[in-house]
């Protein structure tokens, strides 16, 4: 403090910005120094606050301990789901949001199984399936940026899924070596000759594609005219054995076959011959 007589009062005055008290002939002024260490610093009772919305952080000073005011003092607005978190000096605003999207998703396929008596002995056909096709409405709501719950509002099948169908014949197949050891005339008793065909017989072996019938090609699965032989035909080949006539070819026509081996050696071997081939009835 400074004592200064009044006639000078109006001097210091006008370049005094703090002064205390005015007394009778004098002036008690009190001048605020600063120096460079004090400027910048806090001001009594106030603290840094951060405030968080988003990803944009905002820092202030204040001595409010009420976050609605210190939001409002920030012009910052809050719905009425909206989520305040106090963590120490930061105050986090969490939007809660709502929004409509549309989603798809495939719907699975269902696998059919069947039973045909008919194909080769443990060989099967498959009709491949496909999966379908499922169109959403859907409300999703976001806390910040979690996802707290979705709520299907429109559900719409736009596709319907194909059923994939196995159809197999389970009992069980005769090894290769039981087709080629039956050479003889005659036939095991559950057997009975519907008819019998002389034709001419050539051999063929793996190609790589799977029989006329979908079934891959082995020993005991021979190629024949359908409109002579049809498909699926028990057969009894002489010098060949049993077999199922499962398979077509551009040559065979009319008394013609194509007999399976294993390979090209045993395929030169067989040659062209001519065989009888009995057209039988009953199981395998």
């Amino acid at each position: 403090m400074y004592l200064l007589p009044v006639k000078t009062y109006v001097d210091y005055l006008r370049s005094c910005r703090n002064w205390t008290i005015l007394t009778s002939g004098t002036v008690l002024i009190g001048f605020l120094l600063k120096s460079t260490a004090q400027q910048g610093s806090t001001p009594k009772h106030q603290k840094e606050i951060r405030i968080k919305l988003g990803d944009k952080t905002r820092t202030i000073l204040s001595n409010q301990t009420d976050p609605y005011w210190l939001l409002t003092e920030c012009r910052v607005a809050v719905g009425a789901k909206d989520v305040l978190r106090v963590d120490c000096n930061e105050l986090s605003v969490l939007r809660v949001e709502e929004k409509v999207v549309l989603a798809e998703s495939e719907l699975p396929f269902k696998t059919e199984n069947k039973t045909d008596y008919s194909l080769p002995p443990q060989t099967q056909r498959v009709s491949p399936g496909s999966p379908g096709m499922l169109r959403q409405i859907v409300k999703v709501t976001t806390l910040g940026d979690r996802e707290i719950s979705r709520e299907v509002v429109v559900s719409d099948i736009i596709k319907e899924p194909v059923k994939r169908v196995i159809v197999a014949n389970p009992r069980r197949a005769t090894t290769p070596r039981q087709y080629i050891a039956v050479a003889s005339r005659t036939l095991p008793a559950n057997y009975r000759v519907k008819s019998e065909l002389s034709v001419e017989s050539t051999a063929y072996t793996y190609t790589g594609n799977n029989t006329a019938t979908g079934v891959s090609p082995r020993v005991g699965l021979v190629a024949v005219d359908p409109r002579v032989i049809p498909l699926g035909s028990k057969l009894y080949i002489e010098g060949y054995g049993l077999a199922m006539a499962a398979d077509t070819g551009g040559a065979i026509k009319g008394n013609r076959l194509d007999v399976f081996l294993n390979t090209v050696k045993e395929c030169v071997a067989w040659g062209r011959r001519k065989v009888k081939v009995y057209i039988l009835a009953g199981d395998w």
